[in-house]
């Protein structure tokens, strides 16, 4: 997790969105590269990641959790599939 968190630019956006980040660049990583036990534990850290952003949207409250998980919609998910198959 460590590595997935060094990876990103220092205070861009709030705790849940930059956590919503590193999430997302770990499951690019995944979807990128051979299946593995690294690719296991990276999905486990992708996991995790998203899991403590939902958590630290909803402790800032209802709205902060909407707008989170509204940009975490299908289409982000399904935009990292395609980049892996080009």
């Amino acid at each position: 997790m460590d590595r997935v968190l060094a990876g990103l630019p220092a205070g861009e956006g709030s705790l849940p969105e930059q956590l919503a980040a590193a999430a997302l660049s770990a499951l690019s990583t995944v979807v990128a590269g051979p299946a593995g036990r690294l690719s296991a534990a990276t999905l486990l850290a992708a996991d995790a990641l998203l899991t403590y952003a939902c958590e630290a949207a909803a402790g800032e409250g209802t709205a902060s959790l909407q707008a989170l998980t509204r940009g975490l919609g299908l289409d982000r998910f399904e935009a990292l599939l395609q980049e892996s198959a080009e």
